[in-house]
């Protein structure tokens, strides 16, 4: 499982291009990018790691759900929410 880099790792990386910019733009962004459903993404509810989530799983799953229901498909976003490897084995 692949994770996403936090907002400040993002911003020290552009901020070497992009001197201006601040961490609040990269939050807004980024904000922006997950209400227009491109980040999908599986948050752990202990630790509160985030982990990146296949594209196409995400669109098939939604696809096949309202499939069965008799929706048509018109815009999605996915959102999952447990506990990570990790945090899974130190619960058990």
């Amino acid at each position: 499982m692949r994770t996403h880099s936090t907002a400040k790792e993002i911003y020290e990386a552009v901020r070497y291009h992009l001197p201006q910019i601040s961490l609040g733009t990269v939050h807004r962004n980024l904000g922006v990018l997950e209400d227009l459903g491109l980040l999908q993404r599986l948050e752990c509810v202990n630790c509160n790691q985030v982990y990146d989530i296949d594209q196409s799983l995400a669109q098939n799953l939604n696809v096949d759900l309202l499939k069965s229901q008799g929706f048509e498909l018109l815009d999605y976003k996915l959102d999952v929410y447990g506990l990570c490897p990790n945090c899974h084995k130190t619960e058990s």
